[in-house]
């Protein structure tokens, strides 16, 4: 009895141990990243355990929560798109008048409105088919069918998919369409409308949900779709947690309203989005990052923002391939005002820049020649981004 007894402990903690040995890297709004094993989360905060201690953090100051999981998508039959935006890998789709049946790659069932649906399409088909399929603008539904390496279509009504035949209403006559021929479903959905939403779920199967709320109840994530399905996932199957959308944008996501670049001499180095000006990865004072600017001296970016942001947040410096070299003149300005102006050489640590930018219209960011011709004059804004 006491080895049965001392067996259940050890199951119990193991399963304890499995239950949140989800580790991650949670990404904030004003903080560094931290990196801890994921213990809670609901919506309003999360839990993660570090190494000697459990710490909590508001959701509203979450932008991503990244397990670090590799993409390895099954085989589906489908790819199904909604009309929120989500993308689902299916095995199994089937639909009338009013619910449609999904069953996803790892045999998760969901149940939603027909009205959801969006573009339904077979995945071994050529990639310009799917091409085809997916740039379809009819305003009316439209059902593809594939004749050896031709795709034909027909315009009309989707009624019902019972998974083997589709019937569809075309000139006037409801025809059964067999899913051998069926390569795909465009649906027409004008003024479909969801909620709001608070994150993207992106999990290891290629499946792409966004959600209106989102919590964990022990291994498992319970998501609640912005068209008004729920679905469990297990937290092992989960490989990022977005909840940027609407509190941060990047500005290398932006095309700048205009762009002035004014060389020394007669080379002009165009600035770059997300790289530093040799194609690498931005660096300042040894810390690479995956988002930003790279300008060289004489560069003026002039951005819309139309007064929708709070903040401008960015770490700023001459990119750590140059060394000692380089010297500039950088000024943020908005709707005319020097937001922040200062000299800035190589060598440098980066200087953080939290700049308040509400009711700002117009956004300027420039770099002017230094004291040393333009030689080195390769100015980072590294996570340079926009906060509501």
């Amino acid at each position: 009895m006491k080895l049965q007894a001392l067996l259940c402990q050890l199951l119990m903690l193991a399963a304890c141990t499995w239950i949140h040995a989800d580790e991650a890297e949670i990404r904030l709004l004003d903080e560094e990243p931290i990196r801890g094993t994921l213990i809670t989360l609901d919506p309003e905060n999360l839990r993660i355990r570090l190494k000697d201690k459990e710490v909590d953090r508001p959701i509203d100051k979450v932008l991503q929560i990244d397990f670090g999981s590799v993409e390895m998508p099954p085989e589906s039959l489908y790819t199904l798109e909604l009309t929120d935006g989500s993308v689902l890998q299916a095995k199994q789709v089937s639909f009338d008048s009013k619910v449609a049946w999904v069953r996803l790659a790892d045999d998760r069932s969901l149940e939603m409105l027909p009205s959801s649906l969006k573009l339904l399409f077979k995945n071994r088909l050529p990639a310009e088919q799917i091409m085809t399929i997916r740039t379809s603008a009819a305003q009316i539904d439209t059902a593809f069918l594939a004749n050896k390496d031709v795709l034909h279509n027909l315009e009309g009504a989707a009624h019902s998919f019972d998974g083997s035949n589709l019937q569809f209403e075309w000139d006037d006559e409801t025809l059964p369409v067999s899913i051998d021929k069926l390569a795909g479903i465009s649906f027409y959905r004008p003024g479909v409308s969801r909620d709001v939403p608070i994150c993207l779920i992106n999990d290891v199967l290629g499946n792409r949900i966004w959600a209106k709320s989102l919590r964990t109840d022990g291994s498992k994530l319970i998501a609640e779709s912005t068209l008004g399905f729920t679905t469990t996932i297990e937290l092992k199957s989960v490989k990022v947690l977005d909840y940027s959308l609407g509190k941060v944008v990047y500005l290398s996501d932006l095309q700048p309203a205009s762009v002035r670049e004014t060389p020394f001499f007669d080379i002009v180095w165009h600035y770059t989005v997300d790289k530093n000006l040799r194609g690498d990865p931005l660096s300042l004072d040894g810390k690479q990052y995956k988002h930003g600017l790279s300008l060289h001296s004489r560069c003026r970016l002039t951005y819309s923002i139309a007064g929708k942001y709070k903040r401008f947040v960015a770490d700023v410096g001459i990119d750590d391939s140059v060394g000692q070299l380089g010297h500039v003149t950088c000024q943020v300005i908005g709707d005319g005002k020097i937001l922040f102006e200062s000299e800035i050489e190589g060598g440098q640590p980066p200087k953080k820049l939290d700049l308040n930018v509400k009711d700002v219209r117009t956004l300027v960011l420039f770099v002017d020649f230094g004291e040393r011709l333009d030689i080195g004059d390769r100015l980072n804004f590294a996570d340079a981004k926009l906060v509501r």
